[in-house]
């Protein structure tokens, strides 16, 4: 739903996602990433995270 392929089963998902709301209030950094080309997203994602 809404774009996400993982809707209620992932905790990145609706309806698992936190509110806006949530976000700011236990938010201190964001890190927005833009990926120009095809690319298998969790790896690189879960590369930057280490």
């Amino acid at each position: 739903m809404y774009g996400c392929g993982g809707y209620g089963e992932r905790l990145a998902c609706p309806s698992y996602s936190p509110t806006s709301d949530e976000t700011r209030r236990n938010t201190e950094i964001v890190i927005l990433v833009e990926f120009l080309i095809e690319a298998d997203i969790h790896r690189v994602m879960a590369r930057f995270e280490k």
